[in-house]
C-alpha cells in the first residue's frame, strides 16, 4: 500500500518526518509527498507582510519556484515521488470578494481559517478524492503550532475521508515541526 504524507509547505515533511519517510522507502514502500501550498501567488502586487517574508528570506519573486526546487531535490534525496498542488500559501491568498490579503502578519497566520476560505476547504477536499489512488496510507499534520495552512490542511483530509467514508484510505498523523 502507497504511502502518502500530505504537507502543507513545501518542505513540514522533510523537517517534521524525513527521517521515517526515507526508511519506508529504503524498506520498499512506495512513499510519496504531496504539498497543498505549493501554487504560485496569483498575480499583482504581494502584501506589505509577504513582501517583508521576502526580504527576510533574501528571496523575491521567484521565492515559490525555489521552494519548489528544493522540494523536488529533498524528495529525490528521500526516495519519495513529490506532488504539487498549486494553492498559494496563506500569505499570498486573498479574499474572493474583498480581493484584500487574508492573512496579514505573523499572528494571523496562527489562527483560524479566513471564512472567506470556506470554499476552499471543499474545493481542495474534492481534488484530493478525485486523484488520490484507491488505497493509500495517508499521513497528514496534527496541526501543533496552529498555522492556517497546516490547519487547513488537515481540514481538508479528514472532510475527504469522511466524503468517502469507505474508501481504502487509513489515516495517520505526524507531529508537524510548525
Amino acid at each position: 500500500m502507497e504511502w502518502i504524507y500530505i504537507s502543507p509547505h513545501l518542505d513540514d515533511v522533510a523537517l517534521s518526518c524525513g527521517g521515517l519517510v526515507w526508511e519506508q522507502q529504503s524498506a520498499g514502500l512506495p512513499v510519496s509527498i504531496w504539498t497543498i501550498c505549493a501554487g504560485d501567488p496569483p498575480p499583482g502586487p504581494l502584501s506589505p507582510f509577504a513582501e517583508s517574508l521576502h526580504e527576510r528570506w533574501q528571496t523575491g519573486v521567484e521565492t515559490v519556484a525555489l521552494r519548489r526546487l528544493e522540494d523536488i531535490r529533498a524528495c529525490a534525496e528521500l526516495g519519495a515521488i513529490y506532488y504539487h498542488l498549486q494553492v498559494p500559501d496563506c500569505i499570498y491568498r486573498r479574499g474572493d470578494v474583498s480581493q484584500q490579503a487574508l492573512y496579514t502578519s505573523e499572528s494571523g497566520i496562527f489562527g483560524k481559517l479566513n471564512p472567506e476560505e470556506e470554499h476552499l476547504v471543499d474545493q481542495i477536499s474534492a481534488t484530493l478524492i478525485e486523484i488520490l489512488p484507491a488505497q493509500a496510507v495517508l499521513v497528514c499534520p496534527l496541526t501543533l503550532g496552529g498555522h492556517v495552512d497546516h490547519r487547513l490542511t488537515r481540514t481538508v483530509v479528514e472532510k475527504a475521508l469522511q466524503t468517502k467514508p469507505h474508501g481504502g484510505w487509513e489515516l495517520l498523523y505526524y507531529a508537524d515541526y510548525r
